[in-house]
């Protein structure tokens, strides 16, 4: 589950302060997320054994930005964080993310 809170996001508006949310792609914490770019186990040859399975972790980022865009009101941006090498674009199935978010936050 992401974790925002609600409660600041509700002061802001109302006080006319428009509201944003970061979000990391990266998650060196998820079991399927591998030990590449700067994860601090990049270097750890048995960690770099274990089995990823990338297309359960970008249904994971992608559930948690769904619950972004979808359970706490009018975003006013809504940004993303971190791409490196072979992992940029569509390795993140970046143009369905966007369309989420869009379809989501058409504002």
């Amino acid at each position: 589950m992401a974790v925002t809170c609600p409660e600041f996001l509700d002061a802001f508006r109302a006080e006319g302060i428009k509201v944003g949310l970061y979000y990391s792609i990266i998650d060196w914490h998820h079991p399927d997320y591998p030990n590449v770019g700067n994860h601090p186990q990049r270097d750890d040859k048995d960690y770099a054994k274990r089995k990823f399975n990338w297309d359960n972790y970008l249904e994971y980022l992608h559930g948690q930005v769904k619950e972004l865009t979808t359970n706490y009101g009018k975003l006013d941006i809504m940004w993303f964080d971190y791409s490196f090498d072979d992992y940029s674009g569509e390795k993140w199935k970046a143009k369905e993310l966007v369309d989420m978010v869009r379809k989501n936050q058409p504002e």
